[in-house]
């Protein structure tokens, strides 16, 4: 499928609304370049995708932290809005998690969690830092979580053609590969491929003020 020009910017004029296409085509060439090549490939690697667009839950595979020698693993974690992650008590030990953000404003707090109980936390608020720890135990351990925006790949708040470029210079890599990067796997499936360029150039030009 070969890609008109005339018709790309109106593509980009039609799902990216806070850009200006014609500015992005008169960019420097490594601009001009990664946006053609990510492009391309949604439209034409797997066009059961569509066109770019957000990304439903029902796509993202979620995070899983264990609690295991009296500690989270992995800790600190990063997801993006709209992520969930899964704690899994591998202790023999009873645990409660109360989350709130790093000022101190609480999120919520878990049940009893007995040995080989799970409880599952739905990240909505992006850009910001959640704080965690075990509460109504005899041991106290803490951990983190980082919130970016969804398509956010190098955390700087907005999501540009910087982060298209993170995505599209890694694709083909899978999770053990040295290529692999974990903020990359936009819907953690294990694999850097055109699905994360679709999610990624659906959220072209959000920020962590626009959401």
């Amino acid at each position: 499928m070969a890609l008109d020009v005339l018709a790309l910017l109106e593509f980009l004029d039609g799902q990216f609304p806070h850009i200006e296409a014609e500015e992005i085509m008169r960019g420097p060439g490594l601009t001009r370049a990664l946006l053609f090549i990510s492009l391309a490939l949604v439209l034409t690697v797997s066009p059961q995708i569509g066109m770019p667009g957000k990304v439903s839950a029902a796509t993202l595979i979620p995070y899983s932290v264990a609690i295991q020698n009296e500690s989270f693993n992995p800790s600190p974690l990063t997801v993006h809005t709209g992520d969930t992650a899964v704690w899994t008590n591998s202790d023999p030990l009873i645990y409660e998690l109360y989350f709130q953000y790093s000022d101190g404003t609480p999120i919520a707090l878990s049940p009893y969690l007995k040995p080989g109980d799970t409880y599952a936390v739905t990240f909505s608020t992006p850009c910001r830092i959640v704080q965690y720890l075990t509460v109504g135990s005899t041991v106290t351990i803490t951990g983190t979580v980082r919130v970016l925006l969804r398509g956010d790949v190098n955390g700087d708040g907005t999501v540009n053609i910087l982060d298209v470029g993170a995505v599209t210079g890694r694709l083909g890599a899978n999770r053990g590969d040295p290529r692999y990067d974990s903020a990359s796997d936009l819907n953690n499936d294990g694999s850097i491929d055109i699905l994360d360029v679709g999610i990624v150039t659906g959220y072209l030009a959000h920020t962590c003020q626009t959401g």
